[in-house]
């Protein structure tokens, strides 16, 4: 009987953990610098505003994309 309870406490407890588990940690993620505006430090762009929205972890990446207005209005260059 006692066998059985503590069985029944250890099965309680994986099923509660592996959901968690699997929900975990979802990997690093690529911010990039600047978001919608890009990296362009001539323009009024507040990246100190733009970086307390995002939330950065351990093994996360930044890149630097700068647009060029000139040629066409979507391409960027990432450095």
């Amino acid at each position: 009987m006692e066998n059985f309870r503590i069985l029944t406490i250890m099965s309680m407890v994986i099923m509660i953990m592996y959901p968690l588990e699997v929900m975990g940690d979802p990997g690093p993620t690529l911010h990039k610098l600047g978001g919608s505006k890009g990296w362009n430090p001539n323009q009024d762009v507040n990246y100190t505003a733009w970086s307390a929205q995002e939330h950065f972890y351990v093994g996360d990446w930044l890149r630097k994309c700068t647009p060029l207005s000139f040629l066409y209005s979507a391409l960027t260059i990432c450095d």
